[in-house]
């Protein structure tokens, strides 16, 4: 073969191939050489080989180099390639042999670069660097078992975990030995069988292991099987974790959790817990059986977003102000206290909850409160203020009457005496003149005193013979009472309240208020038209209305609405006026727990109003 057919032939070749005599010097290189270390054909003379392979030296190391080389011929090794163009460096494998060509000893270097492969090697080691590292730090190991072969493979983690030597050499029957005998065994051999059998995954299993030096160790196992194409089963691997810490604590805070729910579960109302993340996602943490006696058909998830949460348990009538108070809890790390009514306003329902927030290490902010339903609380505490403003109202009446009283007393008793010094005289003119004074002023003064009587024991009799009665029936009865009043003025009055209308209520009050108002629309009827009066009632869950309208003369409200029900107001010229009627009457409604309020106008007529609590049977009225 000539020389020139012997350079076709290395240029055909992928790889990287430089020939050179003993001494080193270039005689040729292939196209490909050319290409990947910037050596030309037409320079070579002025090359070595070590000038591209940079792992020699110009020295007696060449020599050295040749004479192992001839040693090593047709074996492969590692080098290193430089680029004389770009002075880069890239790392091959090289395979020498020698050439006899014309009587002369050639060494022909065939090199493959290997850069890619060094490269991958290169992040291979580093990915099992940073295995390695991550499986010590989350203390997870490996474990593959070959079912061919019958062998146990276990990482050095995995060792560790189960405190045996990195020599030891597992096998499958005291692998399963290691688990502790009972629930966990039974788990990690049923979780195997189920896997080859049905074919699917063993799944995740946290048990507990006892480990060479006879410690108990909480580990999760997870496992896969590995079949052929004929569905038959070879190898069963997986990961193998040391949970012992986690786990421990874990069932520590279900213990908490489970002794905080016996010590809450008989308590009134509910205890909670429950944390914002930053980004505004809500999580109840713990929240007490108690929840279900408040909330019987609530399905509160774990988490979402606290409008969400909110929306589940507070009515839309308290929701902004609630939302407000926790926000500015978050913002101020102070408590919150909120009373907030049941999303469904027909139960009229109360309740009341407060909360500390505390910042756990993580940063988050955590609460702990209760909730209680405080709907028997509201109603009393309204009651008891109902009943201080009633009494400071009568108070204030009674203070007010017995001015008045006071007043009338003592300008009846300064007539009497003044009638009696002038009866010291003996003159029977005198006497048969002052004497019918002497009788009325006495009169007056009786009837003050009758007044002030009957104001009184309105106040102390408000108690007594508490009953159900029918209103229509009453109303009925005190029509027949009038109807010497009603014939006489040619009223019409009607009545509209239902046959099955009751109310708990004292039957005296009841007739007298009732008797009192539609006097009062007989007694100022119009005169230019027939006087027409209707009575009508209605009920709701928690009052009873009465009202009493008529077509009479009317009132001026702007005028006299402040002293309406005033003792001794009068508002038209009549001769049975006395101003009393409407202050008994209001005296009455009020002792009764209820208030009376009137609309009027002048030439068209007035709608009295009386309203009270509805009460079914007499014990509510003790709750």
């Amino acid at each position: 073969m000539n020389t020139e057919a012997f350079k076709q032939i290395l240029d055909c070749a992928n790889e990287v191939v430089h020939v050179f005599d003993e001494s080193g010097k270039l005689l040729y290189v292939n196209k490909m050489a050319e290409f990947r270390t910037g050596v030309s054909a037409q320079s070579v003379e002025n090359h070595s080989y070590f000038d591209v392979e940079t792992t020699l030296e110009k020295s007696e190391q060449w020599a050295s180099w040749l004479k192992v080389s001839r040693e090593r011929i047709n074996e492969t090794f590692s080098g290193e390639y430089r680029n004389l163009k770009s002075d880069e460096t890239f790392p091959v494998e090289i395979n020498i042999c020698l050439v006899t060509f014309e009587n002369s000893l050639w060494y022909v270097a065939s090199a493959r670069d290997i850069q890619g492969r060094v490269e991958t090697e290169r992040a291979l080691a580093e990915s099992k660097e940073a295995l390695e590292q991550t499986s010590k730090l989350a203390r997870v190991g490996g474990w593959d078992l070959d079912l061919v072969r019958s062998r146990l493979y276990w990482t050095d983690m995995t060792k560790e975990i189960h405190e045996v030597p990195p020599d030891y050499v597992p096998d499958f029957q005291t692998a399963v030995n290691f688990y502790k005998e009972g629930e966990s065994r039974d788990a990690i051999v049923n979780g195997l069988k189920g896997a080859l059998e049905e074919g699917g995954p063993m799944g995740v299993k946290e048990v507990q292991i006892v480990t060479a030096k006879g410690n108990d160790l909480w580990v999760r196992a997870v496992g896969d099987i590995e079949r052929d194409e004929n569905g038959i089963p070879m190898r069963i691997y997986g990961s193998f974790q040391d949970i012992d810490d986690q786990k421990r604590t874990e069932l520590k805070l279900e213990e908490s959790l489970r002794l905080l729910s016996d010590l809450t579960s008989n308590m009134p109302g509910a205890v909670y817990q429950f944390e914002i993340e930053p980004e505004g996602t809500v999580k109840y943490n713990f929240v007490s059986s108690g929840i279900s006696r408040l909330y019987p058909n609530l399905e509160l998830p774990n988490q979402g977003r606290l409008e969400e949460l909110l929306g589940k348990i507070v009515s839309p009538l308290d929701f902004r102000r609630v939302q407000l108070a926790i926000l500015h809890s978050a913002k101020s790390l102070d408590s919150f206290h909120v009373e907030f009514r049941h999303p469904n306003l027909k139960m009229l329902r109360w309740f009341e909850s407060s909360a500390q927030p505390k910042r756990n290490e993580k940063g988050t902010l955590i609460w702990h409160g209760y909730l209680q339903d405080i709907t028997d609380r509201k109603r009393r505490r309204a009651e008891l203020q109902e009943f201080v403003d009633v009494t400071a109202e009568q108070n204030k009446r009674l203070l007010n009457f017995t001015y008045i009283i006071s007043h009338n007393i003592r300008s009846h008793v300064a007539n009497l005496l003044g009638i009696i010094a002038i009866l010291d005289d003996d003159s029977a003119d005198v006497k048969n003149h002052f004497l019918p004074l002497m009788r009325q002023s006495v009169a007056n003064l009786d009837e003050s005193i009758k007044n002030l009587n009957e104001v009184v024991s309105i106040q102390t009799r408000v108690g007594l013979n508490m009953a159900v009665v029918s209103l229509r029936e009453w109303v009925n009865k005190t029509i027949m009472n009038l109807r010497v009043a009603i014939e006489d003025s040619g009223a019409m009055v009607q009545n509209e309240v239902a046959e099955e209308f009751t109310i708990y209520t004292n039957p005296a009050y009841i007739e007298s208020v009732l008797l009192n108002i539609i006097s009062n629309s007989i007694k100022y009827r119009h005169p230019d038209r027939t006087a027409e009066i209707s009575v009508y009632a209605s009920k709701s869950d928690d009052q009873v209305m009465i009202e009493v309208v008529d077509n009479g003369l009317g009132i001026d409200m702007e005028k006299y609405r402040d002293v309406v029900f005033g003792m001794y107001k009068t508002f038209h010229a009549h001769r049975d006026s006395k101003g009393l009627g409407l202050y008994i009457t209001k005296t009455q409604v009020e002792a009764l727990g209820g208030r009376i309020q009137m609309e009027s106008e002048v030439g068209k007529g007035t709608r009295v109003t009386v309203t009270f609590k509805n009460r079914h049977e007499p014990s509510l009225d003790h709750r």
